[in-house]
């Protein structure tokens, strides 16, 4: 990597040389000349760092292996967002996965692949606030020794860096403290004086972080919010082109303390179905999290949780209330739904009258 580097100065050195040159022996150029010559040191330049690749070549290597910090969910080094509107518990939910990490514990029905060093970039909660979630939440999880995770959880509040500003320092403590994922909360905080509607803007944030990415192998992932009502990353489109995965949360207006996640978008990988956890705030000190599995795994086929619906030959279901119980589920939309409600009555095991009300059938 250093012989690359110093190669790499040594050719704009030469550049720069050459340039001097350029202007000091010959005679003023006009624009379109000037154009031309600069057109003619990109293409050396680009010559000598491009490593071109045939696709014959590539087929030849094994295919990349997807890497899982958290299986299923997290990526290892992989830049990912979890948003969504506020209260939908973004910020619970990524201490609980932090802790989970830090303390080598299984997240719901993910599994986590090993304990790692976890860094924690606040600005939401402040230290204290931080300090007494991560309390509620250890007892929550039955942990009696808090101290188990600290061991390999770190905290450090905005006041103290920039990350657009001094990425380098932040590679300093990722390398220090053997760092192999980051947290922030939340990522318009550490905007500075960047702004977050401008693609520009927020594309050298993202740069900053691929550069951590690419450099220390570390996972980031950081929060975001929506605009009211919305289901879309508030401020410029580039912060989904900026992520490899992101998470949207979304509160379940039928059950109080139920939220939602759902797999927005992913690069590598398969998408997650959509999943659903319950946050309880036990008298103000302990916050249990559970995860809501109503399928069984991810394979989970969604002709067996239709008719689970169905208790016996007596039960009678609107084909509207089927959707919204399956949609709430995260099993499916209403439009696949409806396929396999269509499949399910040719194969006889549902049948339905003109109002679109079904019972199980002769086949069931």
């Amino acid at each position: 990597m250093k012989d690359e580097i110093d190669e790499i100065d040594e050719l704009f050195i030469d550049e720069i040389d050459e340039i001097d040159e350029l202007f000091t022996n010959s005679k003023p150029l006009s624009e379109i000349e000037m154009a031309k010559r600069e057109r003619q040191y990109r293409m050396r330049r680009d010559k000598k760092l491009k490593n071109i690749k045939s696709a014959w070549e590539l087929l030849k290597q094994p295919l990349p292996k997807v890497d899982y910090l958290i299986h299923g969910l997290l990526q290892r080094g992989r830049i990912h967002a979890f948003f969504g509107e506020g209260k939908s518990f973004k910020s619970t939910f990524c201490l609980y996965m932090a802790v989970c990490i830090a303390t080598f514990t299984d997240t719901f029905r993910f599994r986590t692949d090993k304990n790692t060093n976890v860094l924690w970039i606040d600005e939401e909660l402040g230290e204290s606030g931080f300090h007494i979630k991560l309390s509620q939440l250890m007892i929550g999880l039955g942990f009696t020794n808090i101290n188990k995770a600290w061991k390999n959880l770190y905290y450090i509040n905005f006041s103290d860096i920039d990350v657009h500003k001094n990425c380098n320092v932040l590679i300093d403590y990722i390398n220090e403290y053997n760092i192999g994922i980051i947290f922030i909360d939340s990522i318009t905080r550490i905007l500075g004086d960047l702004d977050e509607n401008s693609s520009n803007d927020v594309a050298k944030l993202g740069n900053a972080l691929m550069r951590i990415a690419d450099t220390t192998g570390c996972t980031i992932v950081f929060i975001h919010h929506t605009p009211k009502g919305s289901k879309t990353m508030r401020g410029s489109g580039d912060f989904r082109n900026q992520v490899d995965s992101s998470f949207f949360f979304s509160k379940d207006a039928h059950n109080k303390n139920h939220y939602f996640v759902k797999h927005d978008a992913v690069r590598y990988g398969n998408e997650l179905e959509t999943f659903k956890f319950v946050v309880k705030d036990v008298h103000n000190k302990k916050l249990e999290i559970n995860g809501m599995t109503l399928t069984a795994d991810f394979n989970y086929h969604i002709d067996d949780f239709i008719m689970k619906l169905f208790e016996d030959k007596k039960t009678r279901i609107q084909r509207k209330h089927i959707i919204r119980v399956c949609e709430e589920a995260g099993i499916a939309k209403s439009t696949v739904i409806d396929e396999h409600l269509k499949q399910l009555k040719h194969d006889r095991k549902l049948t339905s009258d003109k109002k679109g009300v079904y019972q199980l059938g002769m086949g069931s």
